[in-house]
């Protein structure tokens, strides 16, 4: 289970605090952040100090995997997702700019 981190996220970076679920060691200081890329408007994905529940090497040959196929699907599902409002506006600039004979 993931709790926002509201004093340390921003516009361009959305922190959350792991504090619980059945695949999380109980009282760590674990944490997920979104954030995009100023330059390119990519979102990267950062865990930090996460701990599984399980012993390290079972959770790198099950848990992790299922991570890493979380995170796929979810990378798929954000690119065929409609775009922001952001993402409206500077599409509708960079059309403007155009010139006529474009």
């Amino acid at each position: 289970m993931l709790s926002p981190v509201p004093e340390s996220s921003s516009s361009d970076r959305a922190l959350y605090r792991v504090v619980g679920g059945a695949l999380a060691k109980p009282h760590q200081s674990g944490t997920l952040e979104f954030r995009t890329a100023k330059d390119d408007g990519t979102l990267l994905t950062i865990v930090r100090d996460f701990e599984p529940s399980l012993p390290w090497w079972i959770y790198r040959g099950t848990q992790s995997i299922v991570h890493e196929l979380i995170m796929r699907a979810f990378g798929r599902a954000l690119r065929h997702a409609p775009p922001g409002p952001e993402e409206r506006s500077e599409r509708r600039d960079a059309l403007d700019a155009r010139s006529p004979d474009d």
